[in-house]
Parts: structure tokens; sequence; C-alpha cells
């Protein structure tokens, strides 16, 4: 049976490298990217299983909330039921909810609470059904 594929997008290297670890320690295949339009191209070239999203990308403009925008277009084109995990370090109050009600966010993870990797591996394994 082949490893489910997962996608990290984050514009910070040092979160990618760290997601790209955990989970390819666990056993997943993991691809990553820093920018909307680099995880549309592996999400045009690949079948992931589940993606976790930054949801600021700063690509431009460093206030820009790029991350929302991936989300959009990824309700747009993918199906409905691709699972994807936020993990970001920027918050407002509400963003949370407005994520899993309009956009179909299965997780929310905040970057400066996220102490055990192994609560993140079981989330996404949770997710993931495996």
């Amino acid at each position: 049976m082949t490893s489910p594929r997962i996608l990290v997008v984050d514009d910070q290297r040092n979160w990618r490298e760290v997601m790209h670890s955990l989970f390819t320690d666990s056993g997943y295949n993991v691809d990553t990217a820093d920018s909307v339009d680099s995880a549309w191209k592996l999400l045009r070239e690949e079948t992931f299983a589940l993606a976790i999203l930054d949801v600021r990308l700063v690509d431009k403009d460093p206030y820009d909330v790029q991350g929302v925008e991936l989300l959009e277009q990824m309700k747009e084109r993918l199906e409905d039921s691709f699972p994807v995990v936020i993990m970001t370090g920027y918050s407002f109050e509400g963003l949370e909810q407005i994520l899993r009600d309009e956009y179909g966010v299965r997780a929310f993870v905040n970057k400066g609470t996220l102490e055990d990797a192994r609560d993140f591996k079981s989330l996404v394994a949770s997710i993931l059904g495996s």
C-alpha cells in the first residue's frame, strides 16, 4: 500500500523542514511549497491525501493573507472532502471558526502552541483514518 502524500505550504523554510521531517519519519510522503504558485504546481502534478497550510504566505506583501486565497482556490477546484489543516502563527478572533465554516478546514493548529509533535501526528493520522 502506498503511503499517503501530504502537502505542506508555508513561506518559512524552517517550518517546511520541520513538517517534512516529522511526517516522513512517520512514513508519509511529503512535498513542500513556499508560495501559492508552487503549491498549485504540486497540486496539478500529484495527488495528495491532505494539505497542511499556513494562512499567511508572504510572497509580496507582508500583511497579505495569501493562504486564505489558496484555500478559496482549493475549495473551488478540489473535492469538498479534501482535508486541510491550518498551521499558523497568525490569528484574530473568530479566524478558526470562519475557516472551519466557510472552507471546511478540518483542524487549526497554532504554531506558537505546537509543543508536542506526537499530538500533531495523531491529529493528521486521525483525519486520514490511519
